[in-house]
């Protein structure tokens, strides 16, 4: 009679004896298990452990030690039915709870919960534990991704009971097993093939780990944990006492620290950011207000382990402001460098003396320097890349971008996304100029001539002439390619305005003022008709009219006399909609509609 759910590979893999043996020809590795293996509490496949069964069911345990049934008989004829856990690698409540379909399947006596995740759940992802779960897992390890995918594995679970757990493999969760390389219990429970036992330290340890959130539903009763005072983190590492675990009169070693205590929620640079910035200084928000600890120290490391500086905490270059801990080292980082922070536990803490657990791995606060800021004119082709303090038309060498810059060449382009900088003042010159921003908040001067203007990410200004000669026709335009509506990006024009945002110009109607509308004759259809028609209508010196047309947006700026002349100005906004709500500064503004 075949063993149910009995995996001969797993068999033979964990027993060297037993592989042997049938390598001879004396035995198959399913007769052994039924004649010797059962009642020597080996194991028939990953998913159940002989001794993690007797230890939780003692009745079992009772039946057993009268040599009644092996652990696994009675699982199979009973405990199987009776809902009771293989090992710690399966929580059957925790899996019924998580998945009502298999619930009702279970009422109805048509399955039990565990031949459900070995036939089908672990196969199409579902969750076997609070501890565990199949897609995090996958996302954590690509490889084992790629292994499932080609048919190598049945699930990432699969994988995890059998590899995974020895491998030292992140679970995706935050738990992380590289975290328990030093403990004892654990590394000795891999090396003697017992992972369930190992995995059972894990779920003891999971808890007080303070990368890993418990699941609200787990059914976990965090006030009736134990803290594991025998357990060994990595060299620095701290442990975390969950909220509402009462540790009065309890001694506890040091290395546990409250789950109340100050945790980074952002940094600048972020944690794997490249290009960052050589020149400015490192910053760590975290989530509550920190002030300076004691003592200790914030140690700055190339990645090949070379230390560039000490901060203590008496240090200048050290400042603390709410939630924000702001480091600034003596000499610049490098351009094109790789960098990671450690930090030790206390170096800043809470206002209620909650010490930060310290930062004492190479990974958790890593980056990566951008190149040094260059410059390049090929012909009226501007091209800057790098990294710039910030492109202002000042004193500042080669990091500005102005007409000097450019030169008087007849058409000229300035192609700054390459560039990481803040604040920055970009100029054109005279000339039709096409200008591509960086990557951040800058101010764009278009000067004379035609523009095209492309604002980039952040929050930009965008500087028009008012009074350079424009193209009346309406075929020539200063023109906006990626603008966003709303207040990130402004228009400035230094003038008193009066703005229509939404006009209904499908209705061939435009209102341009409090003092009326503007009615397009029924054969104007074209944008150069329309901009004459609001020309003729309105022509206070400097008032700006903005409708929409089509998928654009237009700005009509007056040049104080009455129909179009080639001192209107005329700018393009491309894709902007009725009612996005565009917002311009300069002078007194009238915003109607």
């Amino acid at each position: 009679m075949a063993i149910p759910f009995f995996d001969e590979a797993y068999y033979l893999r964990m027993n060297k004896d037993v592989a042997a043996a049938v390598a001879r020809g004396a035995t198959t590795a399913e007769e052994h298990f039924q004649k010797f293996g059962a009642a020597e509490k080996r194991n028939p496949n990953g998913y159940f452990d002989a001794n993690f069964y007797l230890s939780k069911y003692s009745d079992v345990a009772t039946s057993v030690s009268a040599k009644k049934m092996t652990a696994y008989d009675h699982f199979i004829n009973f405990g199987i039915k009776e809902a009771r856990d293989p090992s710690a690698f399966f929580d059957t409540n925790y899996y019924l709870k998580h998945n009502p379909d298999v619930a009702v399947l279970v009422y109805r006596n048509e399955i039990t919960p565990f031949e459900h995740f070995a036939r089908a759940g672990t196969v199409i992802g579902r969750t076997p534990s609070p501890y565990f779960e199949q897609t995090s897992y996958l996302a954590a390890n690509p490889d084992v991704q790629a292994a499932v995918a080609r048919g190598s594995f049945i699930s990432a679970y699969d994988h995890f009971v059998n590899y995974g757990i020895a491998e030292g493999r992140s679970l995706g969760n935050g738990i992380n097993l590289a975290s328990f390389k030093a403990d004892k219990t654990f590394t000795d429970a891999i090396f003697a093939g017992k992972f369930s036992a190992a995995y059972a330290r894990v779920v003891q340890m999971a808890p007080f780990l303070g990368t890993f959130t418990l699941p609200s539903d787990s059914g976990v009763d965090v006030s009736k944990l134990t803290i594991p005072t025998d357990f060994t983190p990595v060299a620095g590492a701290l442990l975390y006492i969950p909220v509402g675990l009462d540790t009065t009169g309890k001694t506890i070693p040091a290395y546990y620290v409250s789950a109340n205590s100050p945790k980074i929620a952002s940094s600048v640079p972020a944690d794997n950011a490249s290009g960052a910035d050589p020149k400015a200084d490192l910053t760590i928000t975290f989530n509550k207000e920190v002030s300076l600890g004691a003592s200790g120290s914030l140690y700055l490391y190339k990645a090949d382990g070379t230390l560039v500086e000490v901060f203590t905490v008496k240090s200048s270059a050290v400042k603390v402001a709410t939630t924000k801990l702001t480091i600034n080292p003596t000499d610049d980082l490098a351009a094109n460098g790789s960098y990671y922070v450690k930090m030790d536990a206390g170096f800043v803490k809470d206002k209620d003396g909650n010490n930060f657990a310290g930062i004492s791995d190479t990974t958790t606060l890593n980056f990566s320097t951008g190149t040094n800021f260059t410059i390049t004119n090929t012909g009226g082709q501007i091209v800057a890349t790098g990294v710039a303090t910030a492109l202002v038309e000042a004193d500042l060498g080669t990091q500005k971008i102005s007409g000097a810059d450019i030169g008087g060449n007849p058409s000229n382009n300035i192609d700054l996304s390459g560039v990481l900088s803040f604040g920055s003042k970009i100029v054109g010159n005279a000339s039709d100029n096409v200008i591509i921003a960086t990557r951040y908040s800058d101010t764009i001067t278009g000067g004379e001539g035609f523009d095209t203007i492309t604002g980039g990410a952040g929050s930009n200004v965008f500087v028009f002439n008012n009074s350079a000669t424009k193209d009346a026709s309406a075929t020539k335009f200063d023109t906006i390619t990626d603008w966003r509506a709303g207040t990130d990006n402004r228009l400035d024009f230094s003038a008193d305005l009066i703005i229509k945002t939404t006009p209904d110009v499908a209705g061939e109607v435009a209102s341009v003022s409090a003092k009326g509308l503007v009615t397009f004759n029924a054969g104007d259809t074209t944008l150069a008709q329309h901009i004459a028609a609001v020309a003729d209508a309105y022509s206070t010196a400097n008032a700006t009219v903005i409708w929409q047309e089509g998928g654009d947006a237009f700005v009509f700026i007056s040049d104080g006399t009455a129909g179009l002349s080639t001192n209107d100005v005329v700018i393009k906004l491309t894709g902007v909609t009725a009612g996005s709500g565009i917002t311009i500064a300069g002078g007194d503004i009238t915003l109607i509609g």
